[in-house]
């Protein structure tokens, strides 16, 4: 239950990211193409998942555990700068499992990762893992225009969203003034409208992109454990994934975008709920999405303030096994079934 909910939140932040009259359709592509290749600024996105189970037949303990995920909060609030490949990110990130609440931090500053973890409140250097003995950078390798595979994948799926959108499906509003910590912003509402249909077409083309992508994969094997058994499960993930668009039911979608005057897209809200009736003994019966993005300073210069990490601020991946709730420790399996 817990991987296929990894496949939904991460579709969902996916999509977030990628995300009528001939006129209006012509500009929302343009101000998603425009978006997309910002590149410094100011990102906050809230997600709210809230998920009901049947729990037929469960026990109090399997309840207890699926009650962690009847409520997932999270928000990330991030500054970033490209400059010609140096990518420098700070993310601060906030997330809460049915009451569970912590915080953490991600930084990069050109070819250095490293996260704040929760709890501990200490640094751990993500540049690479060893595995069997050769590096392994689990972000991946760049193409040929030096972008990573998250930044491949994005602009893929902002190609599939756009294709999969007609032109009546996109709506342009008033006009209308949103208030920022920019100061008021004037823009453009518009919506978009698609069915059902186009929404579960959306879904499977865009897992099949990513069971396709060895580098998201491994992201997926990192978050819940790298041995081989796990690798090999990590394979149906997807595919049961697939098998059960058909099954459910997508209603009350709503899309609502503002786009400035200079053709950014700055404010999105995002809402639907996905519900199968088909649904198995601890599967997911419903689940009630809500997204908000908003796009800050846009091209403006950003502060970052890394950390200095040494020796008494940072940690060994194995250290901090045991000290963290139950629904983060594979992510510090990685060394597992793998090199020690």
């Amino acid at each position: 239950m817990k991987r296929i909910m990894a496949v939904v939140i991460s579709l969902i932040l996916l999509f977030s990211i990628t995300g009528c009259s001939t006129d209006a359709f012509k500009a929302y592509r343009e101000a998603r193409e425009k978006t997309s290749g910002i590149t410094q600024g100011h990102l906050i996105q809230e997600i709210i998942i809230e998920n009901k189970y049947n729990t037929e037949g469960l026990s109090d303990e399997d309840i207890k555990e699926l009650s962690y995920f009847n409520q997932i909060q999270s928000k990330m609030d991030i500054v970033f700068k490209e400059d010609k490949g140096n990518t420098k990110i700070i993310s601060r990130n906030y997330f809460n499992l049915g009451g569970l609440g912590f915080d953490s931090a991600f930084y990069k500053d050109k070819e250095r990762m490293y996260i704040k973890t929760p709890i501990l409140g200490k640094y751990v250097v993500l540049d690479e893992f060893l595995e069997n003995g050769e590096k392994t950078d689990i972000f991946g390798d760049r193409d040929n225009e030096g972008n990573h595979f998250e930044e491949q994948i994005i602009s893929k799926i902002g190609e599939i969203w756009v294709g999969v959108l007609k032109e009546k499906d996109v709506v342009s509003g008033k006009k209308t003034l949103l208030s920022t910590e920019d100061g008021e912003v004037k823009a453009t509402e518009f919506s978009i409208d698609p069915s059902e249909e186009q929404i579960k077409e959306l879904m499977k083309e865009v897992a099949t992109l990513l069971s396709a992508n060895e580098e998201f994969k491994q992201m997926i094997a990192l978050v819940y454990g790298n041995n081989k058994e796990e690798k090999i499960e990590t394979e149906s993930i997807f595919q049961d994934f697939i098998n059960k668009i058909d099954d459910i039911n997508v209603s009350g979608f709503k899309y609502t975008g503002y786009i400035d005057i200079d053709g950014y897209i700055t404010q999105e809200e995002i809402s639907l709920i996905i519900s199968n009736e088909k649904a198995k003994s601890k599967e997911i019966k419903e689940s009630n999405i809500s997204i908000k993005i908003k796009n800050l300073s846009i091209e403006r210069e950003q502060a970052f303030d890394f950390p200095d990490l040494n020796e008494n601020n940072t940690l060994d991946i194995e250290y901090l096994k045991g000290g963290m709730p139950f629904m983060l420790e594979g992510f510090f399996n990685k060394t597992e079934g793998g090199a020690k």
